[in-house]
């Protein structure tokens, strides 16, 4: 039974069955402002991100569009902010912390539709996966939310598992070590009121981006120290990029 598109929305499911009806129309301009509507429509917070977390990947242009509006947020802050914020020395570091968070935020759609991945992948792996092969990612994607509850869901999950599992960071055996630093990071600064969260965070940004992994490894080979100090730097990127999304919302 379909939903009615004048109808407020209360469950995950209910917001899962109304993207799929969205995704049939053959319009974008109709998909757009038809998602729009139901995101005012949803006052629910599960169900209204799954929205507009669709909306951004499926819709709107995924990660690449995201990017877009995240540099606007930074150019828009006024002139005492941004001397901060837009220090030459980390706007690359913004850039990719930036590009990181957004993967692990798009990516969770998936576990929303296919709740049984939670079992068996760990989120920086979706957001792997999304990143290497955005295109595809949103296909088997799209098939999920459009065949709910028929074959073509089983079939979709596989191939979002295949997906998945084609990708083996050669950084993976010292993973160990990467959450490591971020967990002694947390447990030394006590900067964070969430330290057990925020490990998980802070980590997923590292694994999603193999330069970033790399990097610190690199530091953890030239001391604790300098291991501690790009934690910091990344993790204040992750604040700041948080602050801004907060203000923009």
């Amino acid at each position: 039974m379909g939903i009615d598109m004048g109808d407020y929305l209360h469950t995950l499911d209910e917001a899962i069955d109304t993207v799929a009806e969205i995704l049939e129309m053959p319009s974008q301009r109709d998909r757009l402002l038809q998602s729009t509507i139901k995101i005012m429509m949803c006052l629910n917070p599960e169900p209204r991100e799954f929205l507009a977390d669709s909306q951004a990947l499926l819709i709107e242009g995924g990660l690449e569009a995201l990017a877009a509006k995240r540099r606007e947020l930074l150019e828009a802050l006024d002139a005492q902010t941004a001397v901060v914020i837009l220090n030459p020395e980390e706007d690359g570091l913004y850039d990719v912390v930036g590009s990181s968070l957004d993967a692990l935020r798009l990516s969770d759609v998936a576990f929303r539709v296919f709740p049984d991945l939670r079992r068996g992948y760990e989120h920086w792996r979706l957001a792997r996966a999304l990143r290497k092969n955005e295109l595809r990612f949103e296909e088997v994607l799209s098939q999920g939310i459009r065949r709910r509850g028929g074959e073509g869901y089983r079939k979709a999950q596989e191939a979002l598992e295949r997906l998945i599992r084609t990708d083996d960071p050669a950084w993976e055996p010292r993973k160990a070590l990467i959450h490591d630093v971020c967990r002694d990071f947390f447990q030394a600064s006590r900067v964070s009121d969430t330290p057990v969260t925020d490990t998980e965070i802070l980590f997923s940004v590292f694994a999603v981006d193999d330069d970033r992994a790399a990097e610190l490894l690199g530091a953890l080979q030239e001391g604790p120290e300098a291991a501690r100090d790009l934690a910091r730097r990344t993790f204040e990127c992750v604040t700041t990029l948080r602050s801004i999304q907060e203000k923009a919302a």
